[in-house]
């Protein structure tokens, strides 16, 4: 990037800024190490390239620090076997996660009611289409019943950056904020 500014003043242009984009990443699968390091790591790979340009940063690091505060809860519509592939039917759908679907994010999914010690490999889907709509696929889960959830990183814009940025009406909200009860 530092480059490009270089060669971009040299051809005349005015740089002032420099748009890092959408900063630090989130860690879907367990914790998420120790941040403090993360965000001196990504400073120093940022700012060292760029000293000395007098350049204003514009970054964004608003997943790493939000991500983790909200959880999807769904409940568990129905079981389906097709073959030798078992799928959980969610009350959830891509509409209200899409990462997994889009581009395979993985997002841990556990139970809420967490009451068997049996296991099962299976899709976890939602109910507008098994193929595009999942959350999961091929998992070792415990036998699911009732609610699972997804604990971190489901945090999704709010109903009022959702109404300008879609054209989709904000739905029912199933994400839950700590401690602030259900949305």
């Amino acid at each position: 990037m530092a480059d490009l500014v270089r060669r971009l003043r040299r051809q005349g242009h005015d740089i002032r800024y420099v748009d890092a984009g959408g900063g630090l990443g989130i860690s879907y699968e367990g914790a998420q190490g120790n941040f403090e390091e993360q965000i001196a790591a990504y400073a120093r790979a940022v700012l060292t390239p760029l000293r000395g340009l007098n350049v204003h940063l514009l970054l964004e690091p608003g997943r790493a620090i939000v991500g983790a505060a909200g959880v999807l809860l769904a409940r568990v519509l129905y079981r389906k076997t097709n073959r030798r592939k078992r799928f959980l039917i969610v009350d959830a759908g891509m509409n209200d996660l899409l990462r997994p679907s889009l581009y395979s994010a993985y997002h841990e999914i556990v139970s809420v009611r967490r009451k068997s010690h049996e296991t099962e490999i299976t899709d976890v889907v939602g109910p507008i289409c098994e193929t595009g709509d999942f959350f999961a696929r091929d998992r070792n889960f415990p036998w699911l019943t009732k609610e699972i959830c997804w604990p971190f990183s489901t945090w999704e814009p709010t109903d009022r950056y959702w109404d300008r940025t879609t054209t989709r009406a904000g739905g029912r909200r199933k994400c839950w904020w700590m401690g602030r009860g259900r949305k």
